[in-house]
């Protein structure tokens, strides 16, 4: 669960952070009634970062507590379980050798799932933008592990295309990977703006897949950013992105 405050600028944040400060989340059982929290959350404990074999600990834990529930995947879940993975398995219980496969396993996945991200995944590439498959946020459900697990491993969860599409870019229009010792030009049509039902932006992020944090404050650029310009058309027309420059861009 994730909850968004739109913000302007940095003398907006005095106001969205006491909108902020009231956010509250009430168990339902909770809700209307008199009923307290408990003072024991049973909060589980993640397993040692010195246990090699604890992020497959994790994954039996999380699908015991949420199997998956799809007819056509029980299969899978039946191939998996083989090597002690899966609801309801212990993974220590594997004989040596059979402990070998999921760490050589992680440490692929690793590189894959990087590989994927950089790449574009299965979205669909136009003029150089990758757009996410339209299940984007059900990947599961549709059997495309690798995108769902791509996401997890950029940010826990996506939204549904209806909800939200992420397009991503990498590489500029000559097909080089982006520099931040370039500056680079996003060029939109007055009426070719991004048609949205509440709002559009673009962010920077750096590989670890958070935002840029450069000396530029020139990462970040939406909607009420563009609307709030005196030269709503000339921003509309031409809006400067420059990562990790340091000086500041000519244009707006």
């Amino acid at each position: 669960m994730a909850g968004r405050t739109l913000i302007y600028n940095v003398e907006d944040e005095p106001t969205v952070h006491a909108i902020q400060d009231q956010y509250k989340l009430t168990p339902l059982s909770c809700w209307g009634t008199t009923n307290t929290l408990p003072e024991n959350r049973d909060v589980w404990v993640p397993y040692p970062a010195s246990d090699p074999l604890a992020t497959w600990k994790t994954i039996n834990r999380a699908m015991t507590e949420n199997p998956p529930l799809a007819p056509d995947q029980q299969s899978f879940l039946a191939t998996i379980a083989q090597i002690g993975v899966g609801p309801n398995q212990d993974v220590e219980a594997m004989d040596a050798a059979t402990k070998r496969g999921p760490l050589r396993a992680e440490a692929d996945s690793r590189v894959l799932m990087y590989n994927f991200n950089i790449t574009g995944g299965n979205g669909k590439f136009v003029n150089g933008w990758s757009y996410p498959p339209q299940y984007s946020g059900r990947s599961g459900l549709a059997n495309d592990f690798l995108t769902r697990v791509a996401h997890c491993n950029v940010g826990l969860v996506t939204l549904d295309a209806a909800e939200g599409t992420y397009i991503n870019v990498t590489m500029d229009s000559h097909g080089l990977p982006l520099n931040g010792a370039n500056a680079y030009v996003m060029r939109f049509a007055a009426d070719g703006l991004p048609e949205v039902g509440a709002f559009w932006s673009v962010t920077m992020y750096d590989v670890y897949y958070s935002p840029e944090t450069g000396q530029v404050n020139k990462v970040h650029v939406s909607l009420p950013y563009l609307r709030r310009r005196e030269k709503w058309q000339r921003a509309c027309e031409e809006t400067t992105m420059v990562p990790s420059k340091p000086e500041s861009p000519s244009k707006p």
